[in-house]
Parts: structure tokens; sequence; C-alpha cells
């Protein structure tokens, strides 16, 4: 927008074109130079439309920034500073452009852009209205119709995600039928805790989206899954992925949205998108809003704490799958088995509960329920278990500023390096000294700092290669785009063929295994033949050779 300064320049130039008035008079009455009036005139521009050309986003792309940020207000979450440069920096990505913006870019942009500016938020407001109030609801309520009537949202557009987790061999007690001599009857649970995380979405039509199986471990392994031809036929738009601890994080959910929701629920026409989701850190990052705004998908992000209420999958989706799934899974729990197995189970249940527990039905009574589609916020308002009155807070005791301190101390922060500053330009006697001790304590802060990196460092890099010794040796590793992209199921049909290839690897034979083993040898040997030649006969021995004692 125009500044003060630039409109007096164009009223000056509206009246000199009018005949009003001449170059100089109108200079003077405006308060401008003359000199800018004439070389307006004559055809040059502002100097901040002449160096756009200079500026990392383009004019449209700024204007595109402001409109985010004034929409991501309306809809009560005002966005930092932080994370408007996140947004910025992601539409250059867009662009092949990875370099960051300089540190100054937000303070150029807010200058350029008087429809924005940095102020104050309401903290009291957010701390009144948290977990489940009736004005938490109520807020969600507004902006969720807002955005359905100002982009004019249809319903078929409209759609929920969540992640849920559970161990791969997941079992619960309940009723059971067994003797009527004893009051209790125990069943056995799973020793498996292996963690893995399901991402599901739904459609208010019903419609579920592909499912997305994010596994605890380094990679994905060929052997964790099913044979090829039920890969191809039960799994082919299931989408996987892993991490360290099984959950998701912020590059697994936005390969989600471009990989899933994007491409699966396409419009026909220019249409926008409403997708409703929980606050969660990864859906939150630059990235992830950035990709959804330019593909005109609105974010409506759940109340905090409210996910038991307002969250349709936890609601009517997720316990009954996870009901389904305890119950498919307790007749396994008894069998002990290796890693790659209790995955292939778990694939084989999630994949045969999920369609019952994802079933169309749910998911639109999950919608019904939980009144957001059809909009209807008397379903959760008029629940006495979900809305909780708010109360008044307590008024913040004002903290009184601290007393100015006199002494030296060790730095911990510039602050305290001002301070120090402070103190030594104020006068204070034997300035030279002072500061020489402002200098050997500053330098000890920064040393002590630097060890503790140091020390930091040295631990990453321990537990970098402890890391790199526990990964699984002599197996297939499934192949991954070199797009960062989810892994394609051909690519896991590869790996999984591979693995079934691949031999055991044998153990590795040490001195001191060689040494007793031909002892053994000679000990059975004598026992079975004194002569010694039935020694390679001897079933025992053919027994230690087995066990891999002997190669």
């Amino acid at each position: 927008m125009a500044t003060i300064r630039e409109e007096l320049i164009q009223l000056a130039i509206t009246n000199i074109q009018q005949g009003l008035c001449s170059i100089r008079s109108a200079a003077e009455k405006y308060s401008v130079p003359s000199s800018t009036l004439s070389d307006r005139l004559h055809g040059s521009q502002p100097q901040r439309q002449a160096k756009t050309h200079n500026q990392r986003l383009s004019p449209v792309q700024e204007e595109f920034v402001v409109d985010w940020c004034l929409n991501e207000e309306k809809s009560g979450r005002a966005p930092s500073r932080s994370q408007v440069v996140g947004f910025a920096q992601a539409i250059l990505a867009e662009g092949g452009d990875r370099q960051p913006l300089g540190a100054r870019w937000i303070d150029r942009f807010l200058r350029r852009h008087n429809a924005v500016k940095t102020k104050k938020s309401a903290l009291l407001e957010s701390s009144r209205t948290k977990d489940s109030t009736r004005e938490a609801y109520q807020a969600f309520y507004r902006r969720l119709e807002f955005h359905i009537r100002d982009k004019n949202i249809i319903p078929a557009n409209i759609a929920n995600v969540d992640e849920h987790g559970m161990q791969e061999m997941e079992t619960t007690a309940g009723t059971v039928i067994g003797s009527s001599l004893t009051r209790r009857a125990y069943t056995t649970s799973s020793d498996t805790t292996t963690w893995v995380t399901v991402i599901e979405c739904g459609t208010v039509e019903g419609v579920r989206l592909s499912p997305t199986i994010v596994f605890t471990g380094a990679s994905l392994q060929g052997q964790w899954f099913p044979p090829k031809a039920e890969l191809e036929v039960d799994f082919l738009d299931w989408k996987f992925d892993y991490s360290l601890t099984g959950w998701s994080n912020s590059q697994i959910a936005l390969k989600w949205l471009k990989e899933v929701y994007l491409p699966q629920t396409q419009p026909q026409g220019d249409e926008w998108r409403l997708l409703i989701l929980d606050e969660h850190s990864s859906h939150t990052t630059g990235d992830f809003m950035a990709t959804a705004w330019l593909n005109k998908v609105q974010l409506v992000y759940l109340p905090a704490h409210t996910s038991h209420k307002t969250q349709l999958l936890d609601r009517s989706v997720f316990s009954a799958l996870k009901s389904y799934f305890r119950q498919a899974t307790k007749a396994l729990a008894s069998f002990t088995a290796s890693a790659a197995i209790n995955k292939r189970r778990f694939l084989h249940c999630y994949r045969d509960t999920s369609k019952l527990g994802m079933s169309a039905r749910n998911i639109i009574s999950g919608f019904r329920n939980t009144g957001i589609w059809p909009l209807d916020p008397s379903k959760v308002l008029d629940d006495p278990e979900a809305v909780l009155e708010s109360q008044a807070l307590p008024v913040r005791p004002k903290t009184p500023p601290p007393e100015p301190r006199t002494e030296f101390w060790t730095p911990q922060k510039s602050q305290d390096i001002r301070t120090h500053q402070q103190g030594v330009s104020e006068g204070m006697e034997a300035s030279g000294r002072l500061t020489r001790t402002l200098l050997a304590k500053a330098g000890k802060a920064l040393d002590a700092k630097n060890a503790e990196m140091a020390s930091l460092k040295a631990q990453v890099d321990h537990l970098t290669k402890e890391l790199e010794s526990h990964e699984p040796q002599g197996r297939k590793r499934v192949k991954e785009n070199a797009n960062d992209k989810f892994t394609r199921i051909e690519d896991i049909i590869q790996a999984k063929e591979d693995s079934m290839k691949s031999p055991k690897k044998k153990k590795k034979k040490t001195q001191q295994d060689s040494q007793e083993v031909k002892e053994a040898e000679e000990i059975i040997v004598d026992a079975v033949e004194p002569g010694g030649d039935g020694g390679a006969k001897c079933p025992i021995v053919g027994c230690v050779r087995l066990w891999g004692l002997v190669v």
C-alpha cells in the first residue's frame, strides 16, 4: 500500500495534470521536491516499485502472503513473524529457490504492506477459551461456518484427518466365557510393544482416503510385508513410511498432504476444499500450511484438548476400529513371532478390521455427531459432559522490577553483557580493572558454552554410531524415491522378493569357539568310536554343526 509521502506525490501530480497548478506551486503545496514531480511526470517510477525486481518474492507473491496472514487471523491463529517467514520460504521453494530469506526481510515486508502489522496477541482470551469451554466450542463453529460460507465450500469438499497409534499386536481384557467355578478368567496378552501410527482421513460423503502406515524403524524392510499377490490386491493404494519412534512427523504429514489428500480429493472445478485437523506440530509448519493454501485448501484446526468431542474420527471411528482390531489379535497374542511376522500380522488384522471401523456409515455418523456437517453446534454445546463454563482468571500480580546489581557476575545471555557495559560506561571506579574483569567473566561464560557444545556433539556422535551398530544386517531395504515421496508399492514388492532370496548370514566363528568345538568333537568321537574315524558320521557332531558352532 502507498505511504503518506507517495499519496502526497500522487495528489500533486493529479493537480498538475488537471491544470490546477504548476510543478513549483504543487511542490510547495504538498511539501514534495519539484524534481520528484518532474521525474514522475516524465515516466519515472516510485523507488519501491522500481526495485521490485530485486525482491525475493514478486509483488503478486507478497500479496498472496498478506492474504494468508489476514485469513489466518480471522481463523483465530494470527501467525508469528517466524511463521510468516516460513510460509514465504515455502512459496519460494515451490519455484526452486531454497535460499533462506534475510534476517531483515520480515521488517521490509511489513513496511511495504500497511494492511498487516505486528501487534500483541490477547493471551487472556486464549486462556479463557482453552480446553472444553463453551467459548472454545463456539469460536470453533463460528470459524467453521465462516470459511464454508466465505469460500462457498460444498459438503463433498469437506474432510477430516487424524492419526491414531497402537501396538502391533495390541490386545485388551474383556468379557469372556469360562468355568462357572471361578470369578475371573485370565487371557494372554502380547509381549510385542512396537508402535505403529496410522493416518486416516474421511470426507462428509463417507469416502475413506488411502491409509498411511508409519512403522517403527530406521528403514522399511521387504520382509515386513505380505506376498506380492496380496500387496497388489489389498494394499495397492496404501502408503507406507517409517520413523525411529513410530510416530508421524512434519515430513510424513507433508508427504501425506501432497500424495494422498490433494490428489484423492481433487475437485471438479476451481473450488476450495476444507480440511479439519488437530494442532499437532506437524500440521502447523510453514511448508504444510503453504502447500494447503497454494492448492486452495482451507485448514480449520480443532480447539486444543477437545478431540474427545470435536474429532469425529476419535468419536465414531477409531474406538470401533480398535475394538475390532483387538478382537482380531487376541487369538495371536500367545504366539511368539519375529518382528517381521508381527508386522505382517498387523497389516492383515488392520486390513480386515479397518474395513469395518472406517465404514462410510461410521464416517458420516462422525460428522453428524460432532455437529460439523450438517453444521449444528448444539450437538456439542448441549452436551453437559463436553462443555465447562469458563471461570474468571485470577489477576496476575505484577512482578516488581529487579533491583540494579552493582557486582559483577558471569553473564549467561547478551542482556547480562549489556548490563555490565552500562555499569562501566556510567563511570564506576577503576573502570579499567572492571573492564578486564568483565571480559574475563565473559570469556569464562563463552568457554563454558563451547565446552558444553563440544560435549553435546560428542554425545551425538556416540549415539549416531551406536544407532548405526544396531542397524539390521543382511536384509533387503526398500528402495526409496529420490524425490522423498512415499515408497512405491512396486519397490516394496521387489524388496519382499529379494528378502526371500537372500541367504541367512552365518555366525562369525571366533578362535575360542573353534578351540571349544575341536575339543568337543574329540570327546564325542572318542565316546562313539574310539578310533576317531566315526566322528564325522556322529549325529551329535552333526547337531553341533547345525547349531552354528562348527562351520
